[in-house]
């Protein structure tokens, strides 16, 4: 799914182009034309504070911030149509934005999962529910980019809500009459937790508490910090009438945003740090820090290359099999039995890694990666990333590349038999244990609390 640092500007191009191509001369038009540009750009902003804070590198974070960029696009088209951004007046503007993209062919350069990606994130970003087909890494980017949409809507709506002009556009609040309380229905879905229903709602007042209730559908804690710290949802509740709803409304608003607390009590700072050994694939560093109380202590952590694991996964007429890898471990004296991984080398992409490392140790070439999922394999001391990788289509080589002292042998496991004995024996390495998990959400086994 290859995505090169180039494609963002060319990208970034059409965006421009495309966008202004709109702009007609009339006031009004021209206004609402901007307010999407200008929206565009900011989702841009905010995906990439997000993925800072996620740490996303390379590749995925080069697709997010695609999928910030253009997760609009549909909008221009939508506005010059049917001169509203109401979808319910017009057409989903989500499902529109993906033929738009089709139509310009500006992502027919990249690879068809990296396109894929983009176009399905674009066409569901807006949608109620996510389809339960969509894979967990396509899955992974729309809820991104739904949060980093999110977060600007409600900076989109202060401005409108601020302005104190009675002629204004009314356009961003879909031209809805002023109210003095909460609907029935809107009160009691916000009450239940529950999403509000779009189309029941019948007042400005409605429209708030209904973009108030968004925060029950963020899904990295993340955005909703940088939503917190930018303090959007404190203005839009000052802005609700003095009623027993919209007094419930703030109480539960409250209630949910205490658990996204402040965090300063529990972090600590670094004051200094130095390497006490480097051991050729780890180092050892002892790190002075201070809590936030004042209190100091001595840290020690392994500095390490990245790692990537993959699992291969080969399709017979008699059943589905892992290609597993044999080898000697030193830390535990004993062969294991693993899917093939390894250590990035300096400045390669996890994705590189992963193809080379599944050809050097099995032989096998893959004709389609998804990447899994990321995390860090013991934030106790590990300073270092673990990519997961699911190859597939693969085509066997018949020949094995190793490292000078690397002694590896490769078998076919049935997927059946790797996730019975996972986890202990000779299938004791934690690492494969985690990217198993990531296979078996993949694959649908075992679902995401959401879904």
């Amino acid at each position: 799914w290859m995505m090169k640092t180039t494609d963002i500007p060319l990208i970034r191009q059409w965006f421009d182009d495309y966008s202004s191509s709109f702009l007609n001369g009339n006031e009004k038009d021209d206004a609402n034309i901007r307010l999407k540009i200008e929206h565009s750009l900011m989702v841009l902003q905010r995906i990439t504070e997000i993925a800072d804070r996620l740490k996303l590198k390379g590749r995925r974070r080069r697709i997010a911030l695609a999928c910030g960029l253009l997760h609009d696009c549909g909008r221009f088209e939508q506005y010059s149509r049917y001169g509203t951004y109401a979808d319910i007046k017009s057409e989903n503007h989500g499902l529109l934005g993906r033929r738009v993209l089709e139509d310009a062919g500006i992502l027919d350069n990249l690879s068809g999962q990296a396109k894929e990606i983009i176009l399905n994130t674009v066409g569901y970003h807006n949608a109620k529910e996510l389809p339960e087909e969509l894979s967990a890494l396509t899955r992974f980017f729309v809820e991104l980019t739904r949060d980093a949409d999110k977060i600007d809507i409600y900076r989109v709506m202060l401005d409108y809500f601020d302005d104190p002009n009675p002629d204004k556009d009314h356009t961003p609040v879909h031209h809805l009459p002023e109210a003095g309380d909460l609907s029935d229905g809107i009160y009691e879905q916000f009450m239940r937790n529950e999403q509000v229903v779009y189309s029941e709602i019948a007042s400005v007042l409605d429209f708030q508490v209904f973009q108030i209730n968004w925060l029950w559908d963020m899904n990295t804690r993340a955005a909703v910090e940088i939503l917190k710290g930018l303090g959007y949802l404190d203005r839009i509740t000052a802005l609700l009438p003095d009623t027993e709803r919209c007094r419930n409304v703030i109480s539960l608003y409250q209630q949910f945003m205490r658990q996204y607390g402040d965090d300063d009590h529990l972090g600590w700072s670094e004051i200094s740090r130095e390497k006490i050994q480097d051991c050729r694939i780890f180092s050892l560093h002892s790190s002075e820090r201070e809590a936030a109380d004042g209190r100091r202590s001595t840290a020690y952590m392994i500095e390490a290359s990245d790692w990537v694991t993959v699992i291969p996964l080969l399709k017979k007429e008699d059943g589905d099999y892992f290609v597993m890898v044999r080898q000697y471990r030193h830390g535990s004296m004993e062969i294991t039995t693993e899917f093939p991984a390894g250590t990035l080398e300096p400045g390669e992409e996890a994705e590189t890694a992963a193809v080379r490392e599944l050809e050097e140790e099995t032989g096998y070439r893959a004709g389609r990666l998804t990447w899994l999922g990321s995390v860090n394999p013991n934030p106790a001391f590990l300073t270092n990333t673990s990519s997961t990788f699911l190859a597939e289509d693969l085509v066997a080589t018949g020949v094995q590349n190793l490292d000078e002292n690397e002694y590896v042998d490769y078998q076919l496991v049935s997927v059946e038999e790797v996730i019975k004995k996972m986890g202990s024996g000779e299938y004791s390495n934690g690492t494969m244990l985690m990217a198993l998990m990531y296979y078996l959400r993949e694959s649908g086994r075992i679902k995401s609390p959401q879904e």
